[in-house]
């Protein structure tokens, strides 16, 4: 059983130092050319996922088709959702990050890039490049869910939602699973599965602890063994002793694809 993870190739905005977020651009030429390296690396390595997931956003979904490209290994399913999008830099988006480092002081910019419930601030109406900086998407249009600007803690309570609804049965059923996604996602997926703490400053202690409470199942070492006897549905034709097992897994039911 193997977690791939594969942060996507620089983008153009990457290659402008600017803050990018939910903003969707193309990789850049040196963009693609990383994502090939990740494909080669895993022929190298002699890795074929069985499957991919990837976030709304075509800087990461350029990187998995490229990178499958490299591999020959372009007929297994690609699944998308907006959980896996990079965190919402609000009112940073489209801005140039040294600018902003210099206009809301270095303390603020450490903040949000590296620490855990520091959002940046959101982006208003207001601003004359509003639409520019925060596009109207049809694709978001019923997810329920539209962020003006988001924390490391935000990005990781949807991440590792979507880890639960999607991954963990699909790295059970099939074994080799990939996920391309961002910076910040992966971060956030990364922390959980390390169990690392997300605080090191003690002004922030206290409202860890708080997550801690609320959400125990979220910060604690996940278990696949103890999450195939509880959670495979009574529906399903694959079982624990199935999965266990050297015969062949049925898939699991087809879930609807956000």
């Amino acid at each position: 059983m193997k977690l791939i993870l594969i942060r996507h190739g620089q983008s153009e905005w990457n290659a402008k130092n600017l803050f990018t977020g939910w903003i969707d651009v193309n990789l850049s030429e040196k963009g693609k050319e990383e994502a090939k390296k990740a494909g080669k690396l895993l022929k190298e390595a002699g890795i074929y996922p069985a499957i991919c997931y990837t976030s709304y956003l075509k800087r990461a979904i350029h990187t998995a088709q490229i990178a499958l490209n490299e591999l020959g290994w372009e007929h297994i399913d690609v699944l998308r959702s907006w959980k896996l999008n990079e965190r919402h830099y609000g009112d940073w988006q489209g801005k140039n990050k040294d600018e902003v480092k210099a206009k809301y002081g270095e303390e603020l910019f450490m903040a949000v890039r590296r620490g855990y419930d520091t959002p940046p601030p959101p982006i208003e109406e207001s601003e004359p490049d509003y639409a520019e900086r925060y596009p109207v998407d049809p694709k978001y249009e019923n997810i329920g869910y539209h962020p003006k600007s988001e924390s490391l803690k935000d990005t990781r309570e949807r991440v590792i939602e979507y880890f639960y609804e999607e991954i963990v049965p699909s790295l059970l059923v099939y074994g080799d699973v990939m996920i391309a996604a961002h910076g910040n996602s992966l971060r956030a997926l990364i922390m959980f599965l390390e169990n690392r703490n997300p605080h090191r400053h003690p002004d922030r202690l206290r409202a860890y602890k708080r997550a801690q409470n609320r959400r125990k199942n979220y910060l604690q070492p996940l278990n696949f063994e103890a999450f195939a006897a509880s959670s495979l549905s009574p529906r399903s034709s694959a079982s624990r002793e199935s999965l266990e097992g050297s015969g062949s897994v049925c898939p699991p039911p087809r879930r609807k694809q956000e």
